[in-house]
């Protein structure tokens, strides 16, 4: 009989790492590990992912799976040692945890289709005319459940829960891959015509036909907005401009750039020095680092050590994913991978709509793609040759899910994904994580330095600016009583008169950032924290950013009792 029996997690709200025994039923074929099912929980059906099969399970009594809703499975056997490890580091449901890597909206996409049993009672229905005509209709020919309980009418669902659980309609689900869809732009064409043929324009025409003659085509869309679709339709049924139209290509992972290949500048001595340690690790040569903390200055040619490890990963038949902090960030990103890899790179991100995602995560699947870009929900991508993943700007809190479960972080998540697979990973930043950088000081990381800027045209080395750090209490003592020092007060004076421009970042939080005595400069602090509390004109209160406590307002200063206590802090909340 083999094994009949699997653990199943399912779409429900259980404790981390927890599996539910169902048995298969000898009417189907044992599902495989990663496959999704249909399950029953109390009364209704719910979405799961096959853990385990096993020969016996963990209760007596024990329910069939309904049915499995996708013929191969989505989840290979590392995706599932993944989920598993998310679900108990982050005490998520397995299902949350597995859902990660299973397409983009699956669960509003599973489609359930009805078709006559074969041999059913169909004379259980006789007396109604709408169930009789559908009962007609499927023995002809399958149909959704949707279009079904429509067909039906009112109280449709329930007439076909009857009939599916007496036997007379068969219910199956599918996971349907996303159709091929193309999309056309119509372009204007002038077309070549003697001057007595364009003497027979009216001038409006003239007007439509000299400006594409000057400037060339144009879409259809912008010559009507411009020229009116009377003169557009008019030129073209006098035969002096023709419509072409031009299939676009689908997903947002098209370069439209000239098409030339970005010239691959030469690498600096510390370039290729980083460059070389990762290569070495992806050749699996003895005693090389799999993790490494790439720590560069800003311009100092990170993405180029990024890019020539992605061109080793594609030569070496495997597939890479480069995850950048925020959506912002992945036009510019594209555009880079998509001029030295041209066709090759996919872009998964929450900013996309459902259906693009979808998509893409099908292609991705499909093996379409060596490179998937995008921010964390791209490192769940369904790469099944995984050879590099680079975190760039690791150090970004963005890298964070915390707004539903499960919460987790990326950069913890990619080094458990590059341990199961056999992956390097390539963490880099200007300004490290605090974590990250220990663990590179410790060498659990190996730490690859890039300490100045990839020189320019002429061959210099780019100057990093500098930075000043003015005590704006030591400047109050001094009879400054500006927002500003002097010496900014200074810089922007010289800037204006040079007739250049100045711009100041302020991030504000709160009514006023800093709450302070003006004849002793104390700053009102967290007493649990030693953090500057920051005033809430909404709340009236002082509150701490780091640990949210709240005190009142004082009306003298904790330290020399002096009434002179004053709210400052400048920029918009």
């Amino acid at each position: 009989m083999g094994k009949r029996y699997v653990e199943v997690a399912v779409n429900a709200p259980i404790g981390p790492g927890k599996t539910l025994s169902y048995s298969v039923p000898l009417s189907m074929d044992v599902p495989e590990l990663g496959q999704m099912v249909w399950a029953p929980l109390g009364a209704r059906p719910v979405q799961g992912i096959v853990f385990e099969c096993v020969d016996s399970p963990q209760v007596e009594a024990v329910r069939d799976i309904i049915s499995v809703l996708e013929p191969s499975p989505l989840l290979g056997r590392k995706d599932l040692e993944l989920a598993a490890w998310i679900s108990r580091y982050y005490l998520s449901s397995l299902f949350e945890a597995a859902s990660l890597m299973l397409p983009p909206g699956f669960e509003n996409r599973v489609m359930s289709r009805l078709s006559l049993a074969n041999g059913g009672p169909a004379d259980q229905s006789r007396n109604d005319p709408k169930v009789d005509e559908l009962l007609e209709n499927l023995s002809r020919k399958e149909t959704t459940e949707r279009a079904a309980a429509k067909a039906l009418g009112s109280g449709g669902e329930r007439t076909l829960i009857r009939l599916i659980n007496s036997g007379v309609i068969s219910r199956r689900w599918e996971f349907p891959r996303p159709k091929q869809r193309h999309r056309y732009k119509s372009i204007v064409h002038p077309v070549d015509a003697a001057a007595d043929q364009i003497g027979r324009l009216s001038p409006r025409q003239r007007e439509f036909y000299d400006t594409m003659v000057n400037h060339g085509d144009m879409e259809t869309p912008d010559a009507n907005k411009t020229f009116g679709g009377a003169v557009v339709t008019g030129t073209i049924d006098k035969g002096l401009a023709s419509l072409e139209w031009v299939r676009l290509e689908a997903g947002p992972n098209v370069y439209n750039g000239t098409g030339e290949a970005e010239l691959r500048p030469e690498l600096t001595p510390e370039q290729l020095r980083a460059f070389r340690s990762i290569a070495d690790a992806m050749d699996r040569k003895p005693g090389a680092s799999s993790r490494f903390l790439l720590h560069g200055v800003t311009g100092s040619g990170k993405t180029e050590v990024y890019l020539r490890a992605l061109e080793r990963c594609i030569a070496a038949g495997k597939q890479g994913i480069y995850l950048v902090p925020e959506i912002s960030l992945t036009p510019q990103t594209l555009h880079r991978l998509n001029s030295r890899f041209p066709g090759k790179v996919a872009v998964l991100h929450s900013g996309m709509t459902d259906t693009q995602r979808f998509e893409q995560w099908w292609k991705v699947h499909d093996g379409e793609f060596d490179v998937v870009v995008g921010p964390r929900s791209a490192l769940f991508a369904p790469v099944h040759d995984l050879g590099l993943i680079v975190i760039d700007e690791e150090h970004e809190w963005t890298y964070k899910q915390h707004d539903s479960s499960p919460r987790f972080h990326t950069r913890a998540v990619a080094h458990k994904l590059a341990e199961l697979k056999g992956a390097v990973v390539v963490a880099g930043s200007a300004t490290p994580d605090v974590e990250t950088y220990s663990l590179a000081s410790r060498r659990r990381l190996r730490l690859l330095e890039l300490p100045e800027r990839v020189p320019v045209a002429n061959g210099a080395r780019p100057i990093l600016p500098s930075v000043e750090i003015k005590d704006m209490r030591k400047e109050l003592k001094d009879g400054n009583r500006s927002i500003f020092s002097e010496s900014l007060a200074y810089a922007l004076k010289e800037c204006v008169k040079s007739g250049n421009q100045a711009i100041l970042y302020v991030n504000r939080r709160g009514s006023s950032t800093v709450v302070q005595c003006r004849d002793c400069g104390q700053s009102m602090k967290c007493r649990g924290c030693s953090v500057t509390l920051t005033y809430h004109g909404d709340k009236g209160r002082l509150v701490c950013h780091h640990c949210n406590r709240g005190v009142q307002l004082p009306k003298s200063c904790p330290q020399c009792r002096s009434p002179r206590v004053r709210r400052m802090g400048l920029g918009t909340q």
